[in-house]
């Protein structure tokens, strides 16, 4: 969470900084966003590794001592390790790798639709500004993903069926609390937050709003790739993704050349596979389980309520004349807050499941 948050905010100041400096060249701009991301990431090496060696010594100074029986081979310990590490290592870097797709495709692809300077500003909106607004939500909803998969393993290895679905129904829920009204107010709000966050470069907003699309099914697939590894299988997003990648990479060549379609083919074939992606894995979840999943009613429910309080806040913001930026900020924040209420009336959310699931008590702190 702390990385995607961290190369947001480099990334917004970075590629604003390049904008006003080279004359808004969009090239430069995307180089900026990658230099943004490698950034965050090696903060967030330096911290995580700064956090593990004192929690090791915390722990050192706790047990001094270790019974034989808790004592496992390093043999079997590095088995089960690669087992699990190595799905999931190919799968981050097959990620990334068809993140790159775009970048091997879009500007050799527009170039002679509309020239090579239109094909890089294009490339450069769909790198620094829509794959980066649209993949912000995944740092909040792998927080619970990743929180889940004990008690999900817990469940499943003793049999317990009823907790077993207590916990997915609850992942599904909370993925679907967070992804439903992101997507929504960054399709409503398309134009808007572009012009905040790139007041210098407030191109891209039609394209972000047609990428926001694609926000639930890959929030949808991340946590039920938690949940899959709860259960032990860490191979079926590696699959799943194998599979999408491909298909993107086709579907690239097909939809960009098309003269309706041109740099949002890019953006449609991506969420045809993010698509792929879910239904995949949520094919393969309910074949593991064989247990009834709920996700299309709390769609519909958290739907409703994401709507109601936009409107709401619309109605409230109407006749009040103050600065884009304030407004904008003050407006949001009431979205946010009716959102919250009108879900916890409506028995939506638990706060103090949330708590409980996300760590937040002080218990499970120390």
């Amino acid at each position: 969470m702390l990385e995607q948050v961290l190369k947001t905010v480099l990334t917004i100041i970075i590629v604003e900084f390049i904008s006003i400096n080279t004359n808004f060249n969009t090239d430069i701009m995307a180089k900026g966003a990658m230099l943004a991301s490698t950034l965050a990431t090696i903060f967030c090496f330096i911290y995580t590794i700064k956090d593990y060696i004192k929690i090791e010594r915390e722990e050192i100074k706790e047990n001094c001592f270790k019974s034989k029986e808790l004592i496992q081979s390093i043999k079997q310990i590095l088995i089960e390790i690669f087992e699990i590490a190595i799905p999931l290592s190919i799968t981050s870097f097959l990620m990334i790798l068809e993140n790159n797709i775009d970048s091997i495709t879009i500007v050799r692809l527009l170039k002679d639709k509309i020239g090579e300077n239109s094909a890089r500003e294009k490339y450069g909106i769909i790198t620094s500004k829509v794959n980066l607004l649209t993949t912000l939500p995944m740092s909040l909803n792998g927080a619970v993903a990743i929180a889940l998969i004990p008690e999900i393993s817990k469940a499943n290895i003793i049999h317990d069926k009823l907790k077993l679905k207590q916990s997915i129904d609850f992942s599904f829920l909370i993925t679907i609390f967070i992804s439903v009204p992101i997507m929504l107010g960054l399709i409503i709000y398309s134009n808007n937050i572009i012009n905040f966050l790139y007041p210098n470069a407030n191109k891209g907003g039609e394209l972000l709003k047609l990428g926001s699309i694609t926000i639930v099914f890959t929030a949808l697939s991340q946590t039920i790739s938690g949940i899959l590894q709860g259960i032990g299988d860490a191979k079926i997003h590696l699959k799943a993704i194998s599979i999408a990648m491909i298909l993107k990479l086709i579907l690239n060549f097909v939809f960009i050349p098309i003269p309706i379609l041109l740099e949002k083919g890019a953006i449609l074939s991506s969420l045809i596979s993010d698509f792929l992606i879910f239904m995949i894995m949520y094919v393969s979840l309910k074949g593991k389980i064989n247990l009834k999943i709920n996700i299309i009613e709390n769609i519909i429910k958290v739907f409703s309520i994401s709507v109601l309080s936009i409107i709401f806040s619309k109605l409230i913001m109407k006749n009040i004349v103050l600065k884009f930026y304030l407004k904008f900020m003050i407006e949001i924040l009431i979205v946010i807050i009716i959102y919250i209420v009108l879900s916890i009336k409506a028995k939506i959310i638990d706060i103090k499941r949330v708590s409980k699931y996300l760590n937040l008590n002080k218990k499970q702190k120390i």
